[in-house]
């Protein structure tokens, strides 16, 4: 994988993080502009699983 799209990736995952009294506890479900259904903007926890090991991979605890 390139660099620029390893940067591109982290840009995308570091915007989906949701935010609580200034602490991450999450991520988006999807980021799809072109789509708006209702859930698009909440967290789940089976959605939430890749970004834990992305999260966890860079010493982000």
């Amino acid at each position: 994988m390139s660099q620029s799209s390893t940067e591109t990736l982290a840009a995308l995952h570091e915007r989906a993080v949701i935010y609580y009294r200034g602490e991450p506890i999450g991520t988006v479900a999807a980021q799809d502009s072109t789509v708006s259904f209702l859930n698009y903007d909440q967290c789940f926890v089976r959605d939430f699983v890749p970004s834990a090991l992305v999260f966890l991979m860079h010493g982000n605890t």
